[in-house]
């Protein structure tokens, strides 16, 4: 098991009688020996209703004030590798680079963090796309810590399915800078526009608008013959996207000096896939820190008829040595040893 930071943790485990939340210290190192907290039935249960109580509490749009306490506590930029599947517009990149490489998204456009977010809101929406939806336009990427420069790192790879999405993303990250070469180091950002899939191959896609968020894999499976079809009477409204599992990007884009540190999943519901996928390469890397969206879309798999539930994925991650939570606006929500059958709740 690897030597991880818990964050400030909201669980509901030690009064049964009250609604107050138990919080754990903040920067709490987890050695190898470190056994997660655990509740009773009864406590799952208390801290599953008051989850619902309050409306998920509004875990489709978590406050990512997390991403500068862990910044706090891993400040140093050396041998980072962030990977982020399901990039879309790039607010999630462009706030992990403020965080760790401030230095490279400035430009005289772009002085400060809250600049950048403008910029990129100023851009998608020049691009005709539907817009962010957390309003992630408004968001400031600063952060109070500070991280020493270093002019090899940290790298980033974001991979995106939608090729009128993924050219823009090259586009604006061009214009911030952050895909410029730096000397014998690969740049700071690199866009790979490929889906993540449990087998590599191809995929057809209908034309999408840049920018939009609710497509993944699992939104064209069922639709490749009628794909096909169309490909043969109107080929400019289809578009062929190559299909790599994790291990495969893995193997044929991380340099021999990279680790993974942080892993963002975010694929409209092919998650579970993509994690497991992924396992070996966490395994093998130690990465820190998974972060992957729970969707209706998990219902069922049309391509498998496979019905995937949180419990089960994150058995799967705790077997590697991983502690799970749910974040949302009042802190994280505690699933490994405090799951409950209505953690299955099926929604985004």
């Amino acid at each position: 098991m690897r030597t991880v930071v818990v964050f400030v943790t909201l669980v509901f485990l030690l009064s049964l009688g009250s609604a107050a939340p138990v919080i754990r210290q903040e920067g709490e190192l987890v050695s190898p020996s470190f056994k997660p907290a655990t509740c009773t039935e009864k406590q799952a249960e208390l801290q599953i209703k008051e989850f619902k109580k309050l409306d998920f509490d509004n875990s489709k749009c978590a406050a990512e004030d997390f991403l500068p306490r862990l910044h706090q506590h891993f400040p140093s930029a050396d041998g980072k590798l962030f990977v982020n599947i399901g990039a879309n517009k790039g607010f999630l990149l462009a706030k992990m680079m403020s965080l760790w490489a401030p230095w490279v998204m400035k430009s005289e456009a772009t002085p400060t963090g809250a600049s950048v977010a403008r910029y990129l809101g100023s851009f998608w929406k020049g691009q005709g796309g539907k817009g962010a939806a957390c309003d992630e336009y408004s968001v400031p990427f600063t952060s109070k810590s500070t991280t020493p420069y270093n002019a090899a790192w940290p790298r980033m790879i974001g991979v995106e399915l939608n090729p009128t999405t993924a050219a823009p993303l090259r586009e604006v990250m061009g214009a911030l800078k952050a895909t410029e070469p730096r000397g014998s180091a690969p740049p700071a950002l690199r866009v790979l526009n490929f889906g993540v899939a449990s087998k590599d191959g191809e995929m057809l896609l209908g034309k999408l608008q840049p920018g939009v968020e609710s497509i993944g894999v699992k939104t064209f499976d069922h639709q490749q013959a009628k794909l096909q079809n169309a490909l043969k009477e109107h080929a400019d409204d289809v578009v062929k996207v190559g299909l790599r599992t994790f291990k495969s990007i893995a193997q044929e884009h991380f340099q021999k000096d990279e680790r993974l540190f942080l892993l963002a999943v975010d694929t409209e519901g092919n998650d579970p896939v993509v994690i497991e996928s992924a396992l070996q390469t966490l395994r093998d890397h130690k990465t820190e820190i998974v972060l992957f969206e729970y969707h209706n879309a998990w219902v069922k798999d049309p391509s498998t008829n496979k019905q995937y539930k949180l419990g089960e994925l994150t058995t799967k991650l705790e077997g590697i040595g991983y502690e799970c939570f749910m974040p949302g606006t009042k802190g994280l929500w505690r699933i490994t040893g405090c799951h409950h059958e209505e953690w299955d709740f099926y929604e985004w």
